[in-house]
């Protein structure tokens, strides 16, 4: 849909992102020992984020940035202890990139992405009283309520 030439001409380059579970980041977050921790995302558009994020996103668009991807990587036995500002942009990359983590708990190794974890919903339409894209449309709505 958003490849569409008349999407395209009027809005330009549409990113998309799937929309990861919010799970996901407590998971990346209770790894034990952190060892490498990848955060990709694209400066979205404005939306209603935390203080934290608001202020992360205002110094990217300060700055002209529309792509960011941090690696961070450590051998110390403590592991990388994320701080909030880290959180945050795990936040914004959670729907709007990627956040991906390697790392151990009791020496097995552990990674969780949250490209691994999209938020799947189904929904059921009657083909006879409504069409596919309308009941898509009307079960996204219903779903970006939830969000």
């Amino acid at each position: 849909m958003f490849s569409e030439k008349d999407i395209k001409k009027k809005y330009g380059r549409v990113d998309l992102t799937a929309e990861a579970t919010h799970e996901v980041i407590k998971k990346i977050i209770s790894i034990p020992r952190i060892t490498k921790l990848n955060i990709k995302f694209n400066r979205p558009n404005d939306d209603d984020f935390g203080a934290v994020e608001e202020r992360v996103l205002g110094r990217f668009k300060k700055q002209n940035i529309m792509n960011f991807n941090q690696i961070s990587t450590t051998r110390d036995e403590e592991g990388i202890k994320p701080d909030d500002e880290t959180k945050a942009l795990m936040n914004i990359a959670k729907s709007n990139g990627m956040v991906r983590a390697e790392g151990y708990d009791q020496g097995k190794k552990i990674i969780h992405s949250t490209q691994e974890h999209p938020i799947i919903r189904t929904t059921k339409y009657n083909p006879d009283l409504e069409l596919k894209m309308d009941a898509m449309i009307v079960s996204s709505l219903k779903m970006l309520k939830k969000l």
